[in-house]
This record gives C-alpha cells, sequence and structure tokens, in this order.
C-alpha cells in the first residue's frame, strides 16, 4: 500500500495541474475557451477532479469522483432521509453526517413531490432489497464488483399455507397487488382499499423470509413503521385474513437471471442516457422540454474499464455555472470515458459532498441552484471501508498558496493516516517558509510578503507537510463581483475582487485594495456608498484593471401587449378568451374552470429592456382564488415561471414581481397567466375574467444606456 507520505505527495503535485486540455467533449457540447482542471485524492481509491469551463454559452463547473468498484476499500451505499423511505425530506449534508465513514456523496434518486416522496425507483443496500424496482433504469453493483446500468427484475411470491400468490412488490403502494411493507418504508399511510396485517419476521433475512402474523391492523389510519402485509380485495377473496399466529412465507428474487453474484448495491434514476458510447433516447424517462435546456444535473456512468463515475453538474447561475442539457451530459461523459451513463434527480436537487483533504467535515462542492441544499429524499454514498490507524502524515487545506503580496491565507491542518482517515484538527508552531523572504506563518495564517515560488514547510513532532507556494507579480486576469451591481439612490453595496493566475487558478488578495469610484465613494474594503446616480467601479491590480457598472435606483418602461396577446388553454380545447379594453395596452383574461381547464393564458412574446429586474401591473380580478403567475423566457430557453398572487380578494391591486438573479439575459416575457387552484371549494369550478393593466418594466439604472 501506498504510504500516506507518499500519497499526499502525489495528490499535491496532481493538483499543480492546473490549466492543462485535459478534456474534450464532443459536440453538442460547447466549444471550450479556456479550462482549469484540478485533481486531489481524498480516500484510498477516490480521485475528485474539478473542472472549470469557459465556453461562449457560458461558465460550466463539474466535480467527478471516479473508483473502481472491485476496490474493497470503498463502498457505494444509498442512504434515505431520516432512515425512511416516505416522510420528511433531508439535506444531504445532514444524511451524509450519519455516516461518519462516508467521505463523498451526491443525490439520489427522483422522488415523488406529489405522492408518498419516496426515491422513485428501487433499493439494495448491502444486499438486501429495501424496495422493488421500477420500470425504469438502475445503477447496480454486484458481488463480484461488476457495475451495470439497465433494468432489474424483480420477482416475489407468497404463501399462507397451501395458498400461493404472486407478490407485486415490496416497500411500494400499488393499486392492484400485494405489498410487502418493512420498517425501512416509514409510517404506513392511510389505505382504505386494503386489508392490512401487521407482521413480526420468524426465520431468515428480511424481506425474504418466513412472517408470523400478530394482528389485523386498522387500514382507516396511520400505522407506525414495521412489517405489514397490505392486500386488496382480490387477493382477500382469496386468502382470507390469516388470524394471529398465523405464519406466510415471502420468497423473492431480483436482478438479472443466471448473474454470476448478488446485486450489493442498486438505486434508481434515469434516463439510461448512453449506451456503449452512443446517446440513446430512453422512453422510460423522465423526459421533457425541461431537459433540453441547460440545467443542473448529476449523473453516475461506467467506463470500458468498469471504473465508476459520479458527475456533478451546476447550473441555473449565468455568471457561475449555466448547467448542461441533456445531449451535452452525454458528450461530457463520453469525454470522461464512460460508456454507459444515467442521469440522476437534477435541478436544485444536484449537489456533491466531499471531504477534501485537510478538511475535517465533508462540504458541499459548488452551488445549488436553489441558493441552499435542498431536502431530498436520497443520496448515494462513497465510504471508506479501510481500517483507522496511527497518524501518519498531515494533510493541509488549500494544499497549495497562490496569493498576491499583502494576501492573508488561513490553513487548516490535520493528521491523517495511511487510508486518508482524518484524525483531528492541530495547530501549528513549526514552521518554516523557503526562501523566508516570501512570507511569514504566524497563528495558522501565511502573509505573502515577496514575489516568487518557494514552499511552506509546516511539523507536527515527526509528520510534516509541504506546502508550496506560488506569489506572482500581478494576475493573469482580474474581475469585479457581483457582475450585476445594483443598488438604491444614496444606498451602499459590497464589491470584492477575484484574481486568477494564468492557469486559471484563483488567487488570495489583501483584504484591503486600491478601489476607485466615480459617482460614488468606496473604501478599501470594498463598501460603496451610492449618490443618486449610476457610478463606476475601478481595480488596479499590477497594472490589471477591471471595472464594473453600478446601477443607481430603477426606472419603469411601459409595455403595451393588448395588439400581441393570444389565448391558450390547458387542455387547449377548453374555453376562454383574450381581449383588449379600452384603455390602450390594457388586456382582459376570459377563464372557464367549470370543466377541464386547469390554466388560461394570455400569451405574449414581448423582449423585455436591458437591465429589467423586476415587472409590476394592476390586476383586477373577482377573487375566485386562482394563482397569477407570469412566464418568462431567458438566453438559454430556460422557462422562468413566477407565481404573482393569489387572488383571492376581489378588487383591483397592484402586483410586483422580482426577476431571479439566475435567468440568463436578454429574457422575454411569454405570458401572464392563471391557474385553477388546487384543494376543496369553488375556486376549483369558477368561471369569470380577470383584467391586466398597467404593465411595465423595472429597470436597473437611473438613465437609459448609452447607444
Amino acid at each position: 500500500m501506498m504510504s500516506a507520505r507518499r500519497s499526499l505527495r502525489a495528490v499535491a503535485a496532481s493538483l499543480l495541474l492546473l490549466g492543462t486540455s485535459a478534456i474534450a467533449p464532443p459536440q453538442p457540447f460547447p466549444r471550450i475557451l479556456t479550462e482549469t482542471v484540478s485533481h486531489e485524492r481524498i480516500a484510498p481509491g477516490l480521485l475528485l477532479t474539478r473542472y472549470r469551463l469557459v465556453t461562449p454559452s457560458g461558465p460550466i463547473h463539474a466535480a467527478v469522483l471516479a473508483f473502481d468498484p472491485h476496490d474493497s476499500r470503498l463502498s457505494l451505499v444509498p442512504f434515505l432521509a431520516h432512515h425512511t423511505l416516505v416522510g420528511r425530506r433531508e439535506r444531504l449534508s445532514s444524511m451524509l453526517a450519519a455516516h461518519p465513514r462516508a467521505v463523498a456523496a451526491v443525490n439520489g434518486d427522483y422522488f415523488a413531490i406529489a405522492g408518498d416522496g419516496a426515491p422513485v425507483g428501487g433499493i439494495v443496500r448491502n444486499a438486501t432489497l429495501l424496495r422493488s424496482p421500477y420500470p425504469r433504469a438502475m445503477f447496480s453493483i454486484d458481488g463480484n464488483g461488476n457495475a451495470r446500468i439497465g433494468e432489474l427484475p424483480f420477482q416475489g411470491s407468497l404463501s399462507i399455507g397451501t395458498m400461493q400468490l404472486p407478490l407485486a412488490a415490496i416497500d411500494r403502494r400499488v393499486r392492484n397487488g400485494t405489498t410487502l411493507f418493512l420498517p425501512s418504508y416509514g409510517a404506513i399511510p392511510v389505505l382504505p382499499d386494503a386489508t392490512l396485517i401487521a407482521l413480526a419476521p420468524l426465520a431468515g433475512t428480511p424481506p425474504f423470509s418466513a412472517y408470523r402474523v400478530l394482528a389485523t391492523a386498522d387500514n382507516l389510519r396511520t400505522n407506525p413503521a414495521g412489517y405489514y402485509l397490505a392486500y386488496g380485495l382480490g387477493d382477500e377473496a382469496r386468502i382470507g385474513v390469516p388470524g394471529p399466529g398465523a405464519t406466510l412465507q415471502v420468497t423473492g428474487t431480483f436482478g438479472k437471471p443466471g448473474a454470476p453474484a448478488p446485486i450489493l448495491t442498486a438505486f434508481g434514476g434515469g434516463p439510461h442516457f448512453l449506451q456503449a458510447g452512443t446517446y440513446r433516447h430512453d422512453p422510460a424517462g423522465p423526459n421533457g422540454a425541461s431537459f433540453a435546456v441547460p440545467i443542473p444535473t448529476t449523473a453516475i456512468g461506467i467506463t470500458a474499464s468498469g471504473r465508476v463515475l459520479l458527475v456533478e453538474i451546476d447550473g441555473k447561475s449565468p455568471h457561475y455555472s449555466i448547467g448542461l442539457t441533456r445531449r451535452e451530459l452525454a458528450a461530457f461523459m463520453r469525454a470522461l470515458g464512460a460508456r454507459d451513463a444515467m442521469a440522476l434527480d437534477g435541478g436544485g436537487s444536484s449537489e456533491m459532498l466531499a471531504r477534501t483533504l485537510g478538511s475535517m467535515h465533508a462540504r458541499v462542492l459548488g452551488h445549488p441552484s436553489d441558493g441552499s441544499e435542498r431536502r431530498i429524499a436520497e443520496g448515494i454514498a462513497l465510504e471508506s471501508t479501510a481500517p483507522i490507524g496511527p497518524a501518519s502524515a498531515l494533510a493541509v487545506r488549500p494544499q497549495s498558496i497562490r496569493a498576491l503580496v499583502g494576501a492573508r491565507v488561513a490553513l487548516q491542518v490535520v493528521r491523517v493516516d495511511a487510508a486518508l482517515h482524518v484524525l483531528g484538527a492541530i495547530s501549528i508552531s513549526n514552521a518554516r517558509v523557503e526562501p523566508s523572504q516570501l512570507g511569514t506563518f504566524q497563528r495558522g495564517r501565511f502573509v505573502a510578503r515577496a514575489t516568487g515560488h518557494g514552499t511552506l514547510v509546516l511539523r507536527d513532532g515527526s509528520l510534516h507537510a509541504r506546502v508550496p507556494l506560488d506569489i506572482p507579480a500581478q494576475p493573469a486576469s482580474l474581475t469585479i463581483h457581483p457582475r450585476l451591481a445594483t443598488v438604491t439612490a444614496n444606498g451602499s453595496a459590497s464589491f470584492r475582487a477575484v484574481a486568477r493566475n494564468a492557469d486559471g487558478a484563483r488567487l488570495a488578495l489583501p483584504r484591503l485594495l486600491p478601489w476607485k469610484a466615480l459617482g460614488a465613494r468606496i473604501d478599501p474594503s470594498g463598501i460603496l456608498l451610492a449618490g443618486s446616480s449610476d457610478a463606476r467601479v475601478r481595480l488596479n491590480i499590477g497594472g490589471i484593471i477591471a471595472t464594473r457598472t453600478v446601477r443607481v435606483g430603477s426606472r419603469s418602461i411601459p409595455l403595451h401587449l393588448a395588439s400581441i396577446a393570444r389565448f391558450l388553454s390547458v387542455p387547449s380545447t377548453e374555453p376562454g378568451s383574450v381581449a383588449p379594453v379600452r384603455r390602450s395596452g390594457d388586456i382582459e383574461l376570459f377563464y372557464d374552470f367549470s370543466g377541464e381547464e386547469r390554466a388560461a393564458f394570455a400569451l405574449l412574446e414581448q423582449p423585455l429592456p436591458p437591465h429589467t429586474t423586476a415587472l409590476s401591473f394592476d390586476v383586477r380580478s373577482p377573487g375566485n382564488g386562482g394563482f397569477l403567475r407570469v412566464a418568462m423566457r431567458d438566453a438559454r430557453n430556460d422557462d422562468i415561471l413566477l407565481t404573482a398572487e393569489r387572488l383571492d380578494r376581489p378588487g383591483l391591486r397592484s402586483l410586483r414581481v422580482s426577476i431571479p438573479p439566475t435567468a440568463m439575459p436578454p429574457l422575454r416575457l411569454t405570458g401572464i397567466y392563471i391557474v385553477r387552484a388546487l384543494g376543496p371549494g369553488r375556486a376549483n369550478r369558477s368561471v369569470g375574467r380577470i383584467e391586466l393593466s398597467n404593465l411595465r418594466a423595472w429597470v436597473a439604472g437611473s438613465a437609459p444606456e448609452e447607444p
């Protein structure tokens, strides 16, 4: 086995491989203009690679975990929110905290938002079937360490005395047929059309084992988690209602018939979009127009050599990472070497956590598109099963220091064993900078004093670490953030700078910088005090200059839409209309929810002015309780749907809808529509009209842009 010192040296060397042309995805992946790639071995046999790609379409950030499923030092494990299939969902970081051996994780399968909240697909953990498969692709690893993507067949049967009948599902509610519920399902909901029998396992390992009947459970109330058999009237006519003490036997198989080894791990997802190196349309889905635009996404792939790739792409952020379409994702997976790949849940669910070297705990890599971690139903973790040993090396975060003169860089130092298990954080008092003029190290911080290259040597008894130092005279690039800077008149805003070297690696900067502002005041820490008109911020570091326009206040621009509005109902055959009213630019939207109509649209195709931050309009409604929504489309053809108000009060009101910062300009207003309210009451079956007037786009800035 490679020693921890040698392993850490290899990691440190690999981290210097930045800016190389390490990946070249085929079309339709956008052309890569520049890229930064970093590699880090975070556990024996587990490599984390991070990509920062700049393309004409926008930036793309990706993280990839690669491992060999034959490696006994690693285990891929699906785990559930709060340890049950149904119930409250949970953040991935919270799930991971309950698994101390987990070193990395991604979000798992899609989950039934409108149903019981459980992951859609099947689950196998530690060779035990926790949920029978859904007719959609699954990823699996068998007892020989071979990974596969494809549907997993399931067959089950139930024997009571001499009577035998098929078992339709395990831990999955079905309309017709028999279901075995395990404690891993969680609380059993009301099942009005089923007989519910409480069980206790007798012999064997559930789910395929013998059970003793405890009692007939009340199917008209929620029952606590446990072992239950649920079946409908048709099966009840065949087997009756077994009394307490009766025994029954559940048998079954899952997986490919004749497989050489049992399945150890399996979980669902979909679609199976890459097969034998070729993109495929998987009719089992999920599919739809939302996957044809760039989105955050998570996927799992298998290379020709059998290695497994867990991939997470950030998205929905035009200045950080735009995401990928499904075909672009397939091209990226091919470039990584995958021959087969399957999608996992995406959008706001997409995220990856990893405990990088030098860190005590796993952290979120990148930026989830919701702005914070979404609560999900399932996570997929990689656990290090290597035994824990004595401390044999120091691991440092960051593993290399790239900084400009005057920057202060805090370091975290931990002891690790030969398997890179973290044994505890320490404070370093014995440190040496080589050559000494590059900087100083005090109280856990390195302070850059002069330009050049060198090494920071840290010691803790017999253990030591060497941290490469790179202190350039100037950055290769400099940008000011936020990129879209807006502030109220006489208000304040905070700015920060991002500097990178020639390889695209980020440079640490001094806290105080030579900020300048025209039309406003700004201090060395980047705090700007605006006036009443637009301003401009400027920063010069070593002759590299960055500027940013600051838009102060906002102004409104009227939008006259009566001449372009068209009507659409969902379904399209339902009644309704759009008509102009007497006042120019105002429209009336007629809807009829007395039948099957679920939504009524005033369709528009109106480009919005540059720097539009919000829309406002007046609406007069009868107060029937529908939801009024606004639809826009951005430069990625991504639909942005915003709820303006629930129309539960009659009369006239003024509404304002803010445009999320994740929208990529230019924007188009594509519709204003009313959606039938869900739930009981007359609002579901109302007929009426709403009047829309005084529609205005609110544009950031005190004056129009110069042509």
